[in-house]
């Protein structure tokens, strides 16, 4: 199924995030457990697209997997394909501490990991941060730079990092399948 594209505004995206935030904190009170959002980090104003769809179903996959090998009981999970990016909420009965080291273990270690926003919300609605490990941020797809800074300071071409993404995911599929 074709995807329509729908260029996504600061707007549509700040939005987006609000309304991610308030589902989070439901979640969390309706399951008194710890929370896994997810989404997929592609820079740009078309964040619906076949390959953001396949990314993002690859990366669920990895963390349902991730959490089934580690014992992990799933309490509840919902996806959503939005124009503004597809969107997991995982809701999961285990030591939040343990859940972000998986997630920082798939965000490290899968093929498109790097590809991955896989967030850990605690039972009081905190974000679990890398740092609580020990672990430092993550780097720039391109460069050995934090990504944020990277980001932030726009050193890189969008073109740049959509090669990149595609170039990462089409190698991926490619062995996968």
């Amino acid at each position: 199924m074709m995807t329509q594209v729908k260029e996504v505004s600061l707007e549509d995206l700040l939005l987006a995030r609000e309304q991610r935030a308030q589902k989070q904190k439901e979640l969390i009170e309706r399951h008194k457990a710890g929370l896994i959002s997810f989404t997929v980090n592609i820079p740009g104003n078309n964040k619906d697209s076949q390959l953001s769809r396949r990314i993002f179903d690859a990366g669920l996959s990895a963390i349902k997997r991730g959490f089934q090998l580690n014992g992990i009981k799933i309490i509840h999970e919902e996806a959503n394909y939005k124009f503004t990016g597809a969107e997991a909420f995982v809701s999961v009965d285990a030591d939040e501490i343990q859940i972000k080291k998986i997630c920082v273990e798939i965000e490290e270690n899968h093929p498109m990991g790097r590809l991955f926003d896989i967030d850990v919300i605690d039972r009081k609605c905190n974000l679990i941060q890398r740092d609580t490990l020990k672990k430092r941020k993550r780097k720039c797809l391109l460069c050995e730079e934090d990504a944020y800074s990277c980001a932030r300071s726009k050193k890189h071409r969008l073109e740049e990092l959509l090669f990149k993404i595609k170039e990462i995911a089409d190698e991926y599929f490619k062995n996968a399948g």
